[in-house]
C-alpha cells in the first residue's frame, strides 16, 4: 500500500465546498499502478484540478521532480471535468520569477480561459481521457511535443531518397573481374624499407601535457582518422621541436577493434598518435593507394601481435609485386567500388531519413498516400 495518497484524502476530507488543498508528492505517484485505484476515484469525483510538476532538485533533501496536486472538494458525476497539467521540471528553480508562468496558467485555467502557454509545458486534458489511459496523470505522458514533419519537410527528404537512387542507376556496370593462379611474387614491407623504397615514419610517444583543444597542428588518432573530429587535439609547440610531422599521400595504419584500417592522407602536416602507423612512398615504385589495399587485406591480418589488444607489425606485411599498370588499375577499381559503395550508403541514410518521418506522421494518424 501506498501511504502517499493518504494525504490527498486527509486534504480533500477537510475541504469546504469552496476550499481548496495543495499537496506536495514524489513524482512516482502520478503514474504508479500502486495508486491507479485511488487516482480513478480522485478523478472520478473531479477532485483533482491540476497537477505541477515542480523543478527537479527543488524540494530539500530529494533530486527528483516533485508534484504538487491542486485539490478540491469531489462532486459526483463529474468524470468529463478537465485537469491542467504543468509540467515545469526542467525549469531553473533558483533563478527568481522563473515559475511566474506556471501561477498564470494554473490562473487562466480556473477563469476558464484559453492557455497562453501550451504544449510542451501546460495542457488541460479531459478527466475522461486520463481514466481510459491508466488514470495516469504524469504531465510528460500529455505534453509531448508533436513529432508529425511538415509537408514541406516530407517532400524534400523524397525528392532527396529519388535523387539518390536515381545516381545510383546511372554508375553503369563494372569491369569485369577474374581470378588468376598465385605465382608468389611478395615482398615484405621490411624488404621495402631497406631498399628505400619505402619508409617507416617513426613517432615518439605524444604526452597528453602537450595536446591542445586548439592550434594548426593536429594529432592523428584511430577516431579522427575515422571521422570523429569532435575531440580533435593539437600538438604545435610539441610537434615543431620534437617530431616528424606526416605528408599527403602517406599511408596511415591502425587497428578499429581486430580489423585493420589503412587510408591514404591527402593532406600532410599532422602528428600521428602512437595508436597509428605510417608508411611513405619513397621511390615511386608502388602507388599508396594500391600499397593501401594490400594493408588492409585479410592475407595480412595472420601478421597481427598481441592477444588482448592486437597490432599490426607492418615490417612484416606482404604485398604482391605486380606492375604499376597494374597497380593503376587496381587503385581505379576499388576507388570505382568504393565510390558505389558511398552512394549506396547516403541513399541508405537518406531512405532511413525519409522512414522515420513517415512512421511520425502514421503515428500522429497524419499520413494518407495517394
Amino acid at each position: 500500500m501506498n501511504y502517499d495518497f493518504g494525504w490527498l484524502q486527509h486534504a480533500i476530507a477537510r475541504l469546504n465546498d469552496a476550499g481548496r488543498a495543495v499537496v506536495a508528492l514524489p513524482e512516482a505517484d502520478l503514474s504508479s499502478g500502486a495508486g491507479q485505484m485511488i487516482r480513478t476515484e480522485l478523478l472520478k469525483s473531479s477532485a483533482v484540478e491540476a497537477v505541477v510538476l515542480l523543478p527537479r532538485g527543488s524540494y530539500p533533501g530529494r533530486s527528483g521532480a516533485p508534484a504538487l496536486w491542486a485539490l478540491h472538494k469531489p462532486k459526483a458525476g463529474a468524470e468529463t471535468s478537465r485537469v491542467l497539467l504543468i509540467d515545469a521540471s526542467s525549469v531553473e528553480h533558483r533563478d527568481p520569477g522563473s515559475l511566474d508562468w506556471v501561477s498564470e496558467t494554473v490562473r487562466e485555467f480556473r477563469n476558464g480561459h484559453e492557455l497562453s502557454v501550451g504544449i510542451p509545458r501546460a495542457r488541460a486534458v479531459s478527466s475522461l481521457d486520463v481514466l481510459m489511459d491508466g488514470a495516469n496523470l504524469l504531465p510528460s505522458r500529455w505534453l509531448a511535443e508533436s513529432l508529425l514533419p511538415s509537408q514541406g519537410t516530407l517532400e524534400e527528404k523524397l525528392r532527396d531518397v529519388e535523387a539518390a537512387v536515381a545516381s545510383l542507376s546511372v554508375v553503369g556496370p563494372l569491369p569485369h573481374v577474374s581470378l588468376a593462379e598465385r605465382d608468389g611474387s611478395r615482398v615484405k614491407v621490411g624488404e621495402l624499407v631497406s631498399n628505400r623504397s619505402v619508409k617507416l615514419v617513426r613517432t615518439r610517444a605524444l604526452p597528453s601535457s602537450a595536446q591542445q583543444d586548439v592550434g594548426t597542428i593536429p594529432v592523428l588518432t584511430p577516431a579522427v582518422l575515422s571521422g570523429y573530429t569532435a575531440g580533435q587535439k593539437y600538438a604545435d609547440s610539441w610537434a615543431e621541436t620534437n617530431q616528424q610531422l606526416t605528408k599527403a599521400g602517406d599511408v596511415a595504419v591502425w587497428m578499429a577493434g581486430e580489423a585493420i584500417r589503412v587510408r591514404v592522407l591527402a593532406d600532410g602536416g599532422a602528428v600521428p598518435s602512437t595508436q597509428v602507423q605510417i608508411i611513405r612512398v619513397i621511390d615511386g615504385s608502388y602507388l599508396p593507394e594500391y600499397l593501401a589495399v594490400c594493408l588492409a587485406s585479410g592475407y595480412n591480418s595472420r601478421f597481427l601481435r598481441g592477444t588482448t589488444v592486437q597490432r599490426p607489425n607492418l615490417r612484416d606485411f606482404e604485398v604482391p609485386v605486380v606492375t604499376l599498370e597494374e597497380q593503376k588499375s587496381i587503385e581505379e577499381y576499388v576507388a570505382r567500388i568504393d565510390g558505389i559503395r558511398d552512394q549506396i550508403r547516403r541513399a541508405s541514410n537518406l531512405a532511413e531519413e525519409l522512414r522515420g518521418l513517415v512512421v511520425d506522421a502514421v503515428g500522429e494518424g497524419a499520413l494518407r498516400v495517394e
